[in-house]
């Protein structure tokens, strides 16, 4: 059988050589002649009755390559797996390796030799007894309970008509007249639209507030509206395009058809199933304690999350450790051949961070005994799509279990979210090895630190696209 030897230059990189004697794949490559014999037809020739001298001279050389790599690729695949080699990227041939022509008239042993890189062998360092990090512990203020109740209000109530005049955040249906002169204008354009009443222009709400539904009054309808193009209000507005729209004039007569107002649901069994869900509260005190757990919830797994990638970076910083990095760059330009060496070098640093810290992330999910499960898999995405629907209330958990499934047809996006999923369990696992402080914080404060930390990721991700631009220009010239 083929013969794998290891050589190592170093700690971070080896070399295997494998060989593979004529003898040892001559057998397989006249099987595979004679499947493929049998299943070509060539002109002159019955099926399955072309001479096997033609069929080499044809189709050897692609048959030959095909088994020597079919061979080569299971026993490297064999030797990594039995010797437990913890190798980073994948083989890649070696710079000396010798080219060969597969003919398949003069058959020959084969030696192949690939570059391979090495994990470095270390301990997490940094989660002694000594290890301390702050949490934030989030303070829910009343008014927002307040806010967040009075917003789903809003969102459960309805639209009625009143009577009166225009009030802040009222709805008001217009029907508009082409003009000519003062008069409407027989056979002219006409149309039927809503405007809010805080999208109105303050020239417009001055004219508005004076009339109520039925009244009829002369209005700019280019100055309607705020932040509109005329493109808009042809379309809109007016109903209609091109040379018809710029025909109007700029004045048209509007009647105001309707005046609606959002009336807030009433607190009752009704509002509190849609909101909550069936019979989870009854009473506006049970309401605003489960908002407040719901509030608490989130902003908890916020300063988790926070927590997460303090210890993150806390981790990178005491883990220093050495990589085989011109393996690694060859490895990235092998499995990306439309990214330039520029490219390269300007993002290693961030892969080299992501590297290491999946290598760390590795020996905390073997030291703590880490497993994850396909039902927690399938749960993260459920959590996914709950995060994805405005009341999450509404839907049951046939729903989120079909569309779990269905998300989870996608190999790569199982893959992801099972990343994620490992992730979570390794913190879960820090944050019960170490001593974790509470550090009580208001909910703006709290979201200012967000708010930072998410600036401060696009600032860098900005960075990383001018250096792009710059590249990119660099080359055009």
């Amino acid at each position: 059988m083929p013969k794998v030897v290891r050589e190592d230059i170093d700690n971070l990189n080896t070399v295997l050589t494998v060989t593979i004697e004529k003898s040892e794949y001559e057998g397989q490559f006249k099987t595979e002649l004679n499947k493929y014999r049998k299943q070509v037809q060539m002109k002159g020739f019955r099926k399955g009755k072309t001479p096997m001298s033609v069929l080499r001279k044809m189709y050897g050389k692609a048959i030959l390559s095909d088994v020597i790599n079919g061979m080569l690729q299971s026993e490297v695949g064999n030797f990594l797996t039995e010797n437990d080699l913890n190798y980073l990227g994948q083989p890649l041939p070696n710079d000396d390796q010798q080219v060969y022509e597969f003919d398949p008239r003069d058959l020959e042993d084969f030696e192949f030799k690939f570059d391979l890189g090495l994990a470095p062998d270390f301990e997490v360092e940094g989660l002694g007894d000594d290890a301390s990090f702050e949490m934030y512990d989030v303070t829910i203020p009343t008014d927002k309970i307040d806010d967040e109740l009075a917003a789903g209000r809003k969102r459960m109530g309805e639209q009625v008509p009143i009577e009166g005049e225009v009030q802040e955040g009222d709805l008001i249906k217009l029907s508009i007249q082409e003009l000519d002169g003062d008069s409407p204008k027989e056979e002219g354009v006409t149309n039927e639209f809503s405007v809010p009443e805080d999208r109105l222009t303050d020239e417009a709400k001055k004219i508005i507030s004076q009339h109520k539904p039925g009244d009829s009054f002369q209005i700019n309808i280019y100055e309607l509206e705020k932040e509109t193009s005329p493109e808009y209000v042809h379309n809109y507005f007016l109903g209609v395009k091109g040379e018809e729209a710029e025909a109007v004039g700029d004045t048209v007569q509007a009647t105001i058809v309707e005046i609606t107002r959002l009336q807030e649901a009433e607190m009752d069994e009704e509002f509190f199933n849609k909101m909550f869900g069936e019979g989870v509260v009854s009473t506006e005190e049970e309401a605003r304690e489960k908002m407040e757990n719901d509030l608490k919830s989130y902003y908890d797994r916020q300063a988790e999350a926070v927590l997460y990638r303090h210890i993150q970076e806390y981790l990178l910083e005491k883990n220093s450790m050495d990589l085989p990095k011109d393996f690694l760059k060859r490895w990235l330009k092998t499995n990306n051949e439309n990214v330039t060496d520029e490219q390269i070098e300007r993002d290693f640093p961030d892969f080299l961070d992501n590297l290491k810290w999946t290598l760390i992330r590795s020996k905390l999910a073997k030291k703590h005994d880490v497993q994850i499960s396909q039902d927690e898999i399938k749960d993260a995405f459920k959590r996914q799509i709950q995060g994805m629907i405005s009341n999450p209330a509404l839907f049951d958990d046939n729903f989120l279990e079909t569309m779990a499934v269905r998300m989870m047809e996608k190999e790569e996006d199982v893959d992801r979210v099972a990343q994620q999923v490992l992730t979570d369990k390794v913190f879960a696992a820090v944050k019960d090895s170490v001593k974790v402080e509470p550090k009580a914080i208001s909910t703006d404060d709290f979201e200012k630190v967000i708010q930072d930390i998410n600036e401060g990721d696009q600032a860098k991700e900005l960075a990383r696209q001018a250096a792009a631009g710059a590249d990119a220009a660099g080359e055009e010239e």
